[in-house]
């Protein structure tokens, strides 16, 4: 049975609450860490300004003689990436229930659906992140192994591109892992069962629909990629190490501009993972895995192609062999 989805501007509520979950996340994350480079440059008149002069000499001497509180700092903000990170969750699932739903609903139902999907989509990360650390560190010993392999034959240069290029290969993986993550996530929003049952459709549906799933991906992580970029080379160009509210309010308008576009894409590939799912049922699959393991007609006997050519009787039913051997002629 076929389902409409609702498009991500069709539920700007939803939208702008996922938005603003990761905006105050980034902050508090990286807060730990913006005040353990900016406290030994309050001395100076530029203040932290200095952090992003060229050539981070100010940026690499903070590093060199406040190590251990920067060590610190870090070490807060990576409890509070763990924390906030399985918090966001939340939004994800408001934000999916809003695209399923047909209608628009208010704020209180979507925290309540993101609140009932927090455990299912705990466990798919969980998973994920195991799944996707198992390829990227399996990746490193071989992409070693394989430069030092290659490194006579082909040159530094060539072993360098090769392990590169097997580096790209392992996070294009990793990155498939995250999306059958996504359609695993999509299938628990569509009410499919249990987390195993929805891992499994998800899993069928990579299968099936593999090149559309992996483009729909692609291209909007491209855009998200794009958007992210032309965000940090337009501060950049503005240029943070020089004084200004208005330089900083442009700087700030161009960082959010970018996020909230990569937000919205973020929306719309999890649209498309709706999508996907939804167009292979429960049945079909079950259909399709009955078509590939069994023979074209199982309840077909060895003497079924002897039957087939029957001629029907008068009431249009065609006459069934019955089973043993052939009654014996009557003698006389």
């Amino acid at each position: 049975m076929s389902r409409s989805f609702a498009s991500p501007l069709q539920r700007p509520g939803a939208l702008l609450f996922l938005w603003l979950g990761r905006t105050v996340a980034a902050l508090l994350i990286a807060l730990p860490v913006a005040g353990a480079l900016s406290v030994p440059l309050d001395r100076f008149p530029q203040g932290d300004r200095l952090l992003f002069v060229p050539g981070a000499t100010y940026l690499v001497e903070v590093l060199r003689v406040h190590a251990l509180q920067v060590a610190a700092a870090l070490h807060t903000s990576g409890w509070l990436l763990l924390v906030l990170g399985f918090a966001q969750l939340v939004p994800i699932g408001a934000l999916m229930a809003a695209l399923v739903s047909p209608e628009r609903p208010r704020l209180v139902d979507l925290l309540l659906c993101g609140a009932r999907h927090l455990p299912a989509f705990g466990l798919l990360g969980g998973v994920t992140v195991l799944a996707q650390a198992i390829v990227l560190v399996a990746a490193i010993p071989l992409a070693v192994m394989l430069r030092s392999a290659l490194r006579f034959r082909l040159g530094p240069m060539g072993a360098d591109l090769v392990t590169l290029s097997a580096m790209v290969v392992a996070l294009l993986l990793a990155g498939l892992i995250g999306v059958i993550q996504d359609l695993g996530r999509s299938a628990v929003v569509m009410g499919n069962g249990d987390l195993v049952a929805a891992l499994r459709r998800a899993l069928w549906t990579f299968r099936a629909r593999s090149l559309r799933v992996t483009f729909d991906w692609a291209t909007r992580g491209a855009a998200a990629a794009a958007a992210l970029g032309a965000g940090q080379t337009l501060a950049i160009a503005l240029g943070p190490d020089r004084p200004g509210i208005g330089r900083f309010s442009a700087i700030l308008a161009s960082h959010q501009l970018a996020i909230l576009t990569a937000v919205y894409l973020r929306a719309s590939w999890l649209r498309a993972a709706l999508e996907h799912v939804n167009c292979l049922s429960p049945q079909s699959l079950v259909d399709r895995a009955e078509r590939s393991d069994a023979p074209d007609d199982p309840t077909l006997g060895p003497d079924a192609s002897r039957d087939a050519g029957a001629s029907p009787t008068r009431d249009g039913r065609t006459p069934q062999r019955l089973a043993g051997p052939p009654p014996s002629e009557p003698t006389e």
